[in-house]
């Protein structure tokens, strides 16, 4: 198979990663792959691994997973969880593959869709990304996101194109 040219500890690294569960994700390390993909196979997420990687770092990161959005501020998680996201939207971006791309839209969909929810509930405080729990926990950060989003003439006509719809 491909390697990730770095060597057999990342290797188990990368497994370690991702563990059983979110909680004991190793998050430095996810953000460090992120932020510097170990190789061309991995930007382009053509090996299984590398996407079955992503995808489950973005449906961590999904409003409808009920796992980042929880998050309260307090916890001294949200912060580095906050900037894994942005690194999250950098890679997806940068990524010249179908698959991140498709990883992508459904990530934004799902933001748009519970975006859309508040709009168009009798009682917003019901929603995921109620109003009130933008003030105590990591819904917040998803304006962050989308926001890291618009540095890029292609981020920016990616939020456009899930988010017009609510406008």
């Amino acid at each position: 198979g491909v390697g990730f040219g770095v060597g057999f500890g990342f290797r188990f690294g990368f497994g370690f990663a991702l563990g059983l569960g979110f909680c004991v994700w190793d998050w430095d390390l996810v953000t460090a792959i992120l932020r510097s993909p170990p190789s061309e196979h991995f930007k382009n997420l053509e090996v299984h691994e590398f996407r079955n990687f992503v995808q489950r770092i973005t449906d961590y990161f999904k409003p409808t997973s009920g796992r980042f959005c929880r998050v309260e501020l307090s916890d001294p998680k949200s912060r580095i969880l906050a900037r894994t996201g942005c690194y999250l939207m950098d890679f997806l971006i940068e990524a010249e593959s179908f698959e991140a791309t498709r990883i992508l839209d459904e990530f934004m969909k799902d933001v748009q869709d519970c975006l859309t929810n508040v709009i168009q509930a009798d009682n917003a405080n019901e929603c995921l990304l109620a109003p009130a729990k933008l003030a105590t926990t990591a819904c917040q950060y998803y304006f962050l996101l989308i926001g890291r989003l618009s540095r890029s003439s292609k981020g920016k006509q990616t939020a456009e194109h899930q988010l017009k719809l609510l406008f």
